[in-house]
Parts: C-alpha cells; structure tokens; sequence
C-alpha cells in the first residue's frame, strides 16, 4: 500500500485512532448501511474515511450531509473515476488511524467488530491482521457462515500457501491491520485476485487471526460474485475471466519469486520455495473448484433438487 500522507490524528482517552476506509461508487443505498454500521460500533476513537469513486449518484450529497453531522467522518471524492484498484489505495493514503482496515461498499460489520478485532491485534505482535468471522448475505437474507481463516503457522512460507490454499470469502481482506504493517505493502494491484496478493504478503509478515465472537456480513452480489461480475468493475481485459485459474496462478507465482518487494526478506530461495508451495496450493484448489463446477452441472443436469455442496 501507499505510505499515507495525511496528518496523524490526535489519539484519545489511550485507545489509538482506527481508521475504516470505504471506497465506493454509485451504491448509495449499500453504502448507507455499510457506513452507519462503522458508526455505530462500540469503539471510541474511530474515524470513517470515504473514497467516492466520482459517483454519479446521490452518493456525493449524502456523504456531505453526513460528514457536516458527525465529525469522525472524512469524505473524498474523485474528479474523475480513477478505477476500483487505485479507488481503493487512496482511501488508505487518506486514512490517519495508527490502526487500518477497509470495508467493501455492500458489507456491513457487526457491532464490536473494530473493538474486538483492536484488542487482539494489539495484545498480539505476531499477528499481522485480525478479522471477525463472515457471515454470507444476498441482499437481506442470510446464506450461510463464510470460513473461518486462521494462518498461525511458525513457517512465513506454510502460512501463505495455507491462506492461498483456503482463500474463498478472503474475509481477512477486511480485517484490522497496523498501519505500519499496511504501508510496508506495495499499492494494491490491479489485477485478477489483486486482494489474494494483498492478503497473502499480510501472511508472510504475520499471522492472520479470524475471531469467533464478532463479524462481518458480507454480499455475494458485490463484485467479487463472479469473475466476469469482477471484470466489469474493473479494467481488465475481456479475455481474463475464460482463464482466471492460470492467470491467477501465475500472477501469485511472479509476484512471490522475484516481483514483489514484500518477500525480499526470504532470499532468492526462500522465494523460489514459497512460489512452489504456493503452485502446488493453487492447482489443488482451482482443481477442487473445477471438479466442484462439472458436478454441479451434471446435478442440476438430471435432478432439480439444489445441489448439495459448495465449493471452498
């Protein structure tokens, strides 16, 4: 991520500043509920920072209105729409918190969610980001309970192919991070799985905690619903949604062997290792999930009960 240049905040009453970030645009409704759930937690010392994406909705109105009523509120808006990706690191650069965590535009967080993830985070230094567990929601009705991520492996090389291995919901994307941790990051790419890549050095740095007594409700609508869902918020050629797996795969594999500067720290080998055990984890799951696709067809083929499993 981009180091931030905005000016720290004052830290009150001994509790440090957290920041949550929304990036956003032209999801008004969505974003009303994303925003009163991030005011209304029990955490004191909290600022809301937005990043209008140039929205060309009523989103530009309301967020003034609601910046002019409630001082812990910060609005930005883009003059043009600059993409999701970059949308998205601005509101990190913008933020002032010494404590981070950005949530989507649809999602919505439980009330303790800041307050328990901080307590955590803070009584333990080996974890790098802390999230509460994901509940799964097509627009107000609940689907299921997302998977709980925990990579608190000793081995920096074990916790990411754990992660990449697991990664689904990637709630751990919205979990809190400090902000130390979050600007020793590159900027967020803007390519396909770009969160996976985030996320995966946040493994390598530290371990990443889920928690059992808070959450996050998340949309399956939004834009990672699907791959061509995720193309057209993005700007991603056409072609990349017929060949995710192989694209994804190698992107992660480039970026852990020599392009990322975040794994520098392992050597040459050490990298050469984590982008093996990160191959072999990525096969076996997007194996799994393809599996998982042919026999969803083939049950909806010949029998119009709802399929039994979900892939993970």
């Amino acid at each position: 991520m981009p180091r931030s240049d905005a000016p720290h905040a004052p830290q009150e009453g001994g509790e440090p500043l957290v920041s949550v970030g929304i990036p956003t645009f032209n999801r008004l409704p969505m974003l009303r509920r994303a925003a009163e759930s991030v005011l209304a937690q029990d955490y004191a010392n909290l600022e809301l920072v937005i990043c209008d994406n140039a929205s060309t909705d009523e989103t530009q109105t309301w967020c003034e209105t609601l910046a002019a009523r409630d001082s812990r509120v910060r609005y930005f808006r883009q003059a043009i729409n600059v993409g999701a990706t970059a949308n998205f690191n601005d509101v990190f650069a913008r933020s002032r918190g010494r404590l981070y965590m950005v949530l989507g535009d649809d999602d919505w967080l439980g009330p303790s969610y800041v307050s328990r993830c901080a307590e955590t985070l803070l009584s333990k230094p080996d974890l790098a980001v802390v999230c509460g567990e994901p509940h799964m929601f097509l627009e107000d009705q609940f689907l299921y309970q997302g998977r709980k991520m925990n990579m608190l492996q000793e081995s920096a090389a074990h916790r990411v192919a754990a992660y990449l291995w697991q990664v689904g919901e990637n709630v751990p994307f919205h979990g809190l991070m400090r902000r130390e941790v979050a600007a020793a990051l590159p900027p967020l790419r803007e390519v396909l799985a770009g969160d996976w890549l985030f996320v995966a050095s946040l493994a390598f740095i530290g371990k990443i905690r889920t928690l059992d007594n808070t959450w996050i409700n998340k949309s399956v609508a939004g834009t990672t619903g699907s791959w061509a869902k995720l193309l057209r918020w993005t700007r991603l050629p056409p072609f990349s949604a017929k060949i995710p797996y192989l694209i994804i795969t190698g992107t992660v594999v480039k970026e852990i062997a020599w392009g990322s500067p975040a794994y520098a720290s392992a050597g040459r080998l050490g990298r050469i290792q984590i982008a093996w055990l990160a191959t072999v984890a990525l096969l076996a799951k997007f194996a799994v999930w393809s599996v998982a696709v042919v026999a969803k067809w083939l049950w909806s083929r010949f029998t119009s009960r709802p399929f039994p499993l979900r892939a993970r």
